[in-house]
């Protein structure tokens, strides 16, 4: 099979095993993330209730003469009611920025399948890179959207979770332009 020609930012040959070759190589799509952003639109709601609680808990503080004086019992309220409030104003931050980040990192992941395993490579701060050789991919699923971008999901086995329930391990590929191609080549290296 050709080797198709290098995307920017490819597999580095250094992630590469001696003889191995690339018969695939695609990037994450930050387009493909936008259904993250449902999420989100819960999150601004969420987030505004809490900053108005948050400013309200304050109050004690910001206009002590206004909140009722400065007797010990509102400014008591006025400590323990704003760290109340706290986690959920961080927890609508995070929400909020939650979509970005997915589609930052979507644009520096970048995935191989080579003659011997399938890789996903981010580089950000730190790069990881991860791998599954060939032999042990099991079903594939695949979801694939109108321009026939989508998400692949290979199962690679089987783990024991927290509560000690047995589950499926899966490896991603997450937001790639073919989708369907992707798993035409996958399904005919699992065959060889």
């Amino acid at each position: 099979m050709d080797v198709p020609p290098p995307v920017p930012a490819a597999v580095p040959i250094d992630d590469l095993e001696p003889g191995e070759r690339i018969r695939w190589q695609g990037r994450g799509r930050a387009q493909a993330m936008r259904s993250s952003f449902a999420i989100w639109l819960f999150a601004i709601p969420w987030t505004a209730f809490a900053l108005f609680w948050e400013t309200l808990a304050l109050s004690p503080w910001i206009a002590p003469a206004r909140a009722g004086g400065t007797s010990a019992g509102t400014l008591l309220a006025g400590i323990v009611m704003p760290l109340f409030g706290v986690p959920f104003v961080l927890v609508g931050l995070w929400i909020l920025a939650r979509p970005f980040a997915l589609m930052r990192r979507a644009g520096r992941t970048v995935y191989a399948l080579t003659d011997r395993r399938l890789i996903r490579r981010v580089d950000g701060r730190t790069t990881e890179v991860e791998s599954i050789s060939l032999d042990r991919l099991g079903a594939i699923t695949t979801r694939e959207r109108r321009d026939g971008s989508g998400d692949l999901s290979v199962q690679t086995g089987r783990r024991i979770d927290s509560d000690g329930d047995r589950v499926n391990a899966y490896f991603k590929v997450d937001g790639v332009a073919d989708v369907a191609g992707l798993r035409r080549l996958l399904s005919a290296s699992t065959q060889d």
